[in-house]
């Protein structure tokens, strides 16, 4: 199966580069940005390309970034045990937010029993804070990097995320989730933004259970990997829920390829996450998708579990019956040339005295759902309940189960890949203490 993902991921990459490339053409014809805007792309570590945080081409002006007030309140995370009433929000023109029905899309070259969707996304900005583990608690955690909801933070809730912000994924306003992970930092400091961020919404059925795979319910909220880990994390078994890889392609005899299951940030050569060298690190993160049918969090995601035996698999345990689309997050970053990658690092890799775990050992993610309730329902059941469904990023089924195709619209942001945030400019979030690892 890794084979024919990768090869899907070479083939839609492709067309992407040249999607993109069209893209930011007619951007650059019909938009003049300010001159911090239009500065030419530079390597990592080099001087800063773009405002900070970035600029969501839908926002007729980027909101001023401002170091977050440090709280002192003593407020412990809480746990919702019923799902919350639906907010009235004013009905979304969905129309609107479709796109056009690209062929390259169908990923026809797909075969096997999985059911997926995919959906892309796009840096959003930075933060010290987290929904989840720290709710009203602003500047409380390590450095993360948001995509998705571009207003998430301390105090999101799910009311407010579905009723703010713009989305950074395929779809905008119908796909106001909020993702996160901790930042990715190079030698010196400066916060490497990820090239290309892809999203799996996957069923795997190889072992012919063919379960029937619920929407997510409302104000759920995931986490995967170990934020506190002190060794490196379990990359290797068939439950691991990280790993670390260089994604790259085998000029010598054209076929694309993969390195798999380090538990820490590998050496990965010079190259591009598409492009015409491709080669990337790749962080992988895999989310339990197993609900117990009550709780929308509790501590340490104990309310999700992971199937009994692999991730090929939809049998879940007794106390989580239910089974959800399974997320994965696949981040990648172009590696300039001359850059040894296993000198990146985390923001949650710093520990409290200062020292810093090997790179990518703390490897985790943070999901809170906020799906528009209608497309969610739609591609789980074109996508997620049709054996064999692959559908491309952004499409909502595919040609027998949505004959229209109907695709969500991409959303390309106005920054060219290879860019960092230097260090200078990110701690400018937490000026009291110049660190990462945890602000307050």
């Amino acid at each position: 199966m890794r084979d024919l993902e990768i090869l899907g991921h070479k083939h839609t990459r492709t067309q992407i580069s040249l999607a993109i490339l069209f893209t930011v053409a007619i951007f650059t014809a019909t938009l003049s940005l300010p001159a911090t805007n239009n500065e030419q792309p530079t390597a990592y570590g080099a001087a800063p390309q773009h405002v900070f945080p970035r600029v969501d081409t839908r926002s007729p002006a980027p909101a001023k970034l401002v170091p977050p007030t440090l709280s002192t309140s003593t407020t412990t995370t809480t746990t919702t045990t019923t799902p919350p009433e639906p907010s009235e929000t004013t009905p979304l023109n969905r129309e609107a937010f479709y796109g056009p029905r690209d062929a390259y899309f169908i990923n026809d070259n797909l075969t096997g029993p999985d059911r997926l969707f995919r959906t892309e996304c796009d840096y959003s900005h930075l933060s010290y804070d987290d929904p989840i583990v720290a709710p009203g608690q602003a500047g409380a955690t390590h450095l993360h990097m948001y995509f998705g909801n571009t207003e998430a933070d301390a105090h999101t809730d799910y009311q407010t995320l579905m009723t703010t912000g713009e989305g950074t994924c395929n779809g905008g306003q119908l796909n106001r989730s909020a993702y996160w992970t901790p930042a990715l930092l190079n030698q010196q400091g400066d916060v490497l933004v990820p090239s290309w961020i892809s999203i799996y919404y996957k069923t795997l059925d190889h072992d012919g259970d063919y379960a029937h795979i619920e929407p997510y319910p409302e104000g759920l909220k995931i986490i995967a990997g170990d934020a506190t880990a002190q060794t490196p994390q379990d990359s290797t078994s068939p439950l691991s829920p990280i790993d670390w890889s260089c994604d790259y392609d085998d000029r010598g005899s054209g076929q694309g390829g993969e390195h798999f299951g380090s538990a820490s940030i590998p050496t990965c050569q010079h190259g591009q996450a598409w492009g015409p060298n491709l080669n990337s690190v790749r962080a992988k993160i895999r989310f339990p998708f197993c609900w117990n049918g009550n709780d929308m969090w509790l501590p340490k995601s104990a309310h999700m579990s992971y199937p009994v035996d692999a991730f090929q698999s939809t049998n879940c345990p007794a106390s989580h019956p239910v089974v959800l689309p399974s997320i994965e997050f696949h981040i990648y970053w172009d590696v300039p040339e001359g850059v040894d990658t296993s000198t990146w690092w985390l923001s949650s890799d710093e520990q409290q005295d200062g020292s810093r775990l090997p790179g990518g050992t703390t490897l985790h993610a943070d999901w809170f759902g906020g799906w528009d309730r209608d497309t969610l329902e739609r591609w789980v059941a074109n996508c997620s309940n049709v054996s064999g469904a692959h559908c491309g990023h952004g499409l909502l089924g595919t040609s027998d189960s949505d004959p229209a195709l109907t695709r969500l619209q991409p959303h390309f942001g106005p920054y060219s890949r290879l860019r960092a945030i230097p260090e200078a400019e990110h701690r400018e979030l937490c000026p009291a203490r110049h660190r990462v690892g945890r602000c307050s």
